[in-house]
C-alpha cells in the first residue's frame, strides 16, 4: 500500500512540475487583504502546493495524536478487563475447590 501512495505522490509532483514548467504567464493575485500584480503563475502554483502540504501534514499530525491517545486508553482498558477476568477466574477456582456446584448450564442446554 505504501508503494502505491509513494507512486501517486511522485506522479502528482511530476504533474505539478510539468504544469509549472509549461506555464510562464503572469497573473494578478487577490488575497483577502492584499493584492499582488504580475506574479508568475508558477510561483502561485508552488505556493499553493506547499500550503496544501503543510495543511495536510498538520491534519495528519493531529490525527496521529488522536489515534495514539485512543490506543493508550484502549490499552489501559484491556489491562483493566484482563485483571477483572483473572479475578473472576480465581473466584471461580476457589468456589470449585470448596465443592460448590458449577452454576453454568450443561453444554447441551440451549441458552
Amino acid at each position: 500500500m505504501s508503494l502505491v501512495i509513494a507512486l501517486l505522490c511522485i506522479l502528482f509532483l511530476g504533474a505539478v512540475l510539468l504544469l509549472v514548467t509549461l506555464n510562464h504567464a503572469l497573473v494578478d493575485v487577490n488575497l483577502f487583504l492584499r493584492s499582488y500584480e504580475q506574479v508568475p503563475i508558477a510561483v502561485v502554483m508552488v505556493i499553493a502546493l506547499l500550503t496544501g502540504l503543510v495543511f495536510a501534514s498538520f491534519i495528519g499530525i493531529l490525527d496521529g495524536i488522536r489515534i495514539r491517545l485512543q490506543n493508550r486508553r484502549l490499552r489501559k482498558r484491556v489491562i483493566r478487563l484482563e485483571d477483572e477476568l483473572e479475578a473472576v477466574r480465581r473466584l471461580g477456582d476457589s468456589h470449585r475447590e470448596e465443592g460448590e456446584v458449577d452454576p453454568s448450564p450443561p453444554m447441551d442446554y440451549p441458552s
